[in-house]
C-alpha cells in the first residue's frame, strides 16, 4: 500500500507494525507494536503468549485509546 514511501506528512495518517518475541524467565511471549511513521513513536503495543489476531488488534485498540485515528487510514 506505501509502496516503500515512509515519507508522511500528517501524524496519524499511516502506522506502521511488526510483531517479535521476547523471552522471558518463565515463557516466550509475542510484542506487536504500531508506529506512527510521522513521529516514528510507538503508538500501540500488546503482549501475549500467542500470536494471532487479538494480539494484533490490542496493539490496535492501545494506539486508538492515544491517537485521534482516521477511518480512512485503514485499508
Amino acid at each position: 500500500l506505501l509502496e516503500r514511501d515512509f515519507d508522511v506528512a500528517e501524524p496519524n495518517r499511516v502506522l506502521a507494525g511488526d510483531i517479535t518475541y521476547v523471552a522471558t524467565s518463565d515463557r516466550w511471549l509475542y510484542l506487536a507494536v504500531l508506529l506512527d511513521l510521522y513521529s516514528r513513536r510507538v503508538v500501540g503495543w500488546a503482549m501475549s503468549d500467542r500470536i494471532d489476531t487479538e494480539l494484533a488488534l490490542g496493539a490496535l485498540r492501545a494506539a486508538a485509546c492515544t491517537r485521534a485515528l482516521e477511518p480512512h487510514w485503514i485499508h
